[in-house]
Order: C-alpha cells, then structure tokens, then sequence
C-alpha cells in the first residue's frame, strides 16, 4: 500500500516537472547551463577528479556536451552510460571525443559506440555528473523512473561524489524516497 502511495506520487512530481521544464525557453537553458558548467568546473569534487562520469543531456535537461568537450580538453577521462534494452544495469564507457565516439542508437538516444572501451572498474571513477528530473534539499534524486541510475550509484564507492545539475524548477520541497532510492552528494542550481 504504501509502495503504490510512493510510486503514484512520484509520478504526479515527474509530471509537474516535465510541465515546468517545457516552459523554460531555449535562450533561458542554454544560459542556465552555460551557469551551471561554471559552477561545476569551480567544485574541487570536479577539478580533482581524473575520471568523470557525464550523462549525454536530452532536449529538457541541463547541455552536458559543453561540458563533457571542454573537460576532455582539460585532459580529464569521461565515461557515459550506455543502458541496453533489456537490461537493468548500465554499462560505462569511455569517449576520447563526442564527434567521433558517439552514434545514435535504435532506440534514439546518443550513447558511445561499441568500439568504446569499457569501464568494468566503478572504483575508478572520480566523480559522478547524475541526472535527475527533481531533487529537494535532502538532496534526494527523483530519476526517469527505471532506477538505472540507483542500481549504478549503489556499486560505487560511496566516497565517490555524485553531484546531480539542475535548473531551479526542478527542485522541490520534499521528494518521496524509498531504502533504494540513492541521493546526490552535491545538488548545483541556476
């Protein structure tokens, strides 16, 4: 019962703030995120960190390609997920270069290529750049709603930061979490 409670609500949250997202104008998300990319590339977590796991942004999410680019210009290694249909866990892989590493799968989503190498060593990576569709100041993550992220976050060592970018709308007061529901360590807004 309580489950079903849980799940009903976070879908009502998942649509209001897909609402409030597809309000944000384009000219609004890319300042914001140019805001964000700063904020991220001030963070010692960030600067520290050797291998960066990025997430390829879609069309309502926060541009990470700027991101992913000017840090592999900084020499750091950044790995993206890659999740398989089918499947409940992601894969993680390393990209030299968004132009030549990444290829639009059958299911339309941007992901490295097969040729990529694989990342089977989660202890490796530094610092986690998480997705989200909402957050609170918990900083309690509300994802898409498969859990590919939660079951990823729970295999790193949980020293690793996981910082999750968001705009402002998508913050809330309080998100419904449940024992495998995994939080960020760093929530940045703009």
């Amino acid at each position: 019962m309580l489950e079903e409670k849980v799940r009903l609500e976070k879908s009502r949250i998942r649509k209001e703030i897909r609402e409030r997202l597809s309000k944000l104008g384009e000219f609004e998300r890319r300042n914001k995120s140019r805001i964000l990319k700063e904020k991220l590339f001030r963070r010692s977590e960030f600067r520290d960190s050797r291998v960066v796991m990025f997430y390829l942004s879609m069309k309502d999410e926060v541009e990470t390609r700027p991101m992913i680019e000017e840090a592999l210009n900084m020499g750091k290694r950044i790995c993206l997920p890659i999740v398989e249909s089918g499947k409940e866990d992601m894969i993680v892989s390393e990209i030299r270069g968004l132009s030549k590493d990444i290829v639009r799968s059958d299911s339309g989503i941007d992901e490295p290529k097969e040729t990529c190498p694989r990342i089977t060593d989660t202890g490796q990576i530094d610092c986690v750049v998480v997705p989200g569709l909402a957050f609170d100041d918990k900083l309690n993550r509300l994802g898409r709603g498969k859990g590919y992220y939660d079951r990823f976050l729970k295999k790193i060592p949980a020293s690793t930061p996981k910082i999750a970018l968001a705009f402002q709308c998508q913050k809330v007061s309080e998100l419904p979490a449940t024992r495998d529901d995994i939080p960020v360590t760093v929530l940045i807004t703009a």
